[in-house]
């Protein structure tokens, strides 16, 4: 098994990539970092002593096995417990520096970033309505019912904007994404149906950029990614300069790690409160019944599950990216595959593999 270590203590040495408007068309790309061996417990970060209860790395055989055999897809599997890292293995040509198109996992870093929006008064509250934002996208041709779209509605996909999957790359290319999605007529009222879709949530990205000054990465560096560590991203904008905010957006599957530890300890990083505990709170509670193409529920950009009768959340991409949590574990399984993934197939490994291994150690 490959254990490996970000040398904190060596950061002058590291190349720290953050391009933040490079289209990201490749799956995985190598970033330059420094590491050294890992002991098998790993702690996540500056505060942490060791697990209470020590589970050996021989717990995970069975995973690694099955993977190898039959999983080709899967480019990364790294599990904590306790804010330890006791399972990391990276496949195929994957490393350690790998970024990884994470895809919708995206929409829950943007969730992150409108609650430390609000936090720090650059945003009202959740009840504002789009049209305060984009005044200037609004006509006499602007559907009568755009202009009830608060940015709850965004959070919890129930905005009524209409979405074809097919369209992607028109849409991801358009001149003014932001302006084409306000002139669609809505297919449902704001605030009745679930309905997922990515246009809405690049909505959000465009009012982090309209109410702080700065777009979407920026802000992100500021409040979230340097309180992390995270340095190795890229995330790329729109022709207006918006950060793309459904997808686009590639980490490390350790930085992948690190934010859904900050998410299972509410908002806390090395004693410090990033995200409003109370945001996290309302963030992993199901909001709606949600629907395709989780089946999950749904809060404020996270799928809310019940998994093994555990209550748990979690981020999920195209192509099997996850971040999945268990608090009542305490555990935190990060997942990232090709792009061929089915979603399914990333949450079945968590069932079925790494939530026995944990409850099974003695």
């Amino acid at each position: 098994m490959k254990l490996v270590r970000i040398c904190i203590g060596m950061l002058i040495l590291v190349l720290l990539v953050t391009g933040c408007t490079k289209s990201a068309v490749e799956n995985n790309k190598e970033v330059p970092v420094v590491i050294e061996s890992l002991q098998p417990s790993t702690p996540l970060s500056e505060e942490t002593e060791s697990s209470k209860e020590t589970i050996p790395p021989s717990k995970f055989d069975q995973l690694h096995t099955y993977i190898q055999d039959k999983e080709q897809q899967i480019r990364s599997v790294i599990v904590s417990r306790d804010e330890d890292i006791i399972f990391e293995e990276y496949y195929g040509d994957a490393t350690e520096s790998t970024l990884n198109h994470v895809r919708s996992v995206t929409k829950s870093v943007l969730s992150a970033l409108i609650g430390i929006a609000i936090e720090e008064g650059f945003i009202k509250d959740i009840d504002q309505k789009v049209e305060e934002f984009f005044p200037e996208y609004m006509t006499k041709e602007t559907h009568p019912q755009v202009d009830e779209i608060t940015i709850k509605h965004l959070l919890t996909m129930t905005s009524g904007i209409p979405y074809n999957y097919m369209n992607y790359s028109s849409w991801i290319s358009a001149d003014n994404p932001i302006e084409t999605t306000l002139a669609l007529d809505l297919i449902t009222d704001p605030g009745a149906d679930f309905y997922y879709n990515d246009p809405g949530v690049h909505i959000l990205s465009g009012i982090i950029s309209k109410t702080t000054g700065m777009k979407a990465s920026d802000f992100a560096e500021k409040y979230l990614f340097d309180e992390l560590g995270i340095h190795s991203y890229e995330w790329p904008t729109d022709l207006q300069g918006n950060n793309f905010g459904p997808a686009e957006l590639e980490l490390t599957a350790r930085d992948m790690l690190k934010f859904g530890q900050l998410y299972l300890n509410k908002g806390k990083w090395n004693g410090k409160t990033v995200v409003p505990a109370g945001w996290v709170d309302e963030s992993v509670t199901a909001h709606t019944d949600g629907g395709l193409p989780s089946g999950g529920k749904y809060g404020y950009l996270w799928w809310v599950t019940q998994v093994n009768d555990y209550t748990s959340y979690y981020a999920m991409g195209y192509g099997g990216q996850f971040i999945y949590i268990i608090p009542e574990l305490d555990l935190v399984t990060v997942i990232t595959s090709g792009l061929d993934r089915h979603y399914e197939g990333n949450k079945m490994l968590v069932e079925q593999f790494v939530i026995p291994a944990i409850i099974n150690t003695k």
